[in-house]
């Protein structure tokens, strides 16, 4: 999937370029979407957001492994800093006031439709910003997605 994707999520044009570029993954599970984004884009920011505590050990194990470097876990929104290049937070981003007021240019959905759901204000505040949003299996509700691929039997949504 991530070869399918990433392109569409990329920095691609001189305004991104200007700008700070942070790539959130929501529902990063392992850390492979985010760790292929790094690779693809080492000038750019990663934020990965997961609920599961054993899954976010397994993607600051394969970020790690992957990169050379110590990779930071928080549970405090506050304390994620762009400066770093990479971050995990683990913890409910359908909690609120998480993750709310980060600023990102590219964002990564996996979640289940009830989670969309609940999260379907904080996605379209995304889209109006004119940020990029792929959600993968499972539509933002109420939001008309720009582009829908069908990628091995799954549908992908490009907002």
């Amino acid at each position: 999937i991530q070869e399918y994707v990433l392109p569409y999520l990329s920095p691609n044009s001189q305004l991104d370029a200007k700008q700070e570029y942070v790539f959130m993954d929501l529902g990063c599970g392992d850390g492979r979407v985010m760790e292929q984004f790094a690779v693809r884009n080492p000038q750019s920011k990663c934020i990965g957001v997961e609920y599961d505590f054993l899954v976010v050990q397994r993607a600051k194990k394969r970020l790690e492994h992957t990169f050379g470097t110590t990779i930071s876990v928080t549970t405090d929104t506050n304390e994620i800093k762009t400066e770093n290049s990479m971050a995990l937070f683990h913890g409910d981003v359908l909690s609120p006031g998480n993750l709310k007021e980060k600023s990102t240019a590219a964002n990564f959905v996996f979640l289940v439709p009830k989670g969309m759901n609940r999260l379907a204000e904080t996605l379209q505040t995304v889209i109006h910003r004119r940020f990029k949003l792929i959600s993968y299996i499972f539509k933002v509700l109420e939001i008309e997605a720009k582009q829908k691929e069908v990628f091995k039997g799954v549908t992908i949504h490009f907002y």
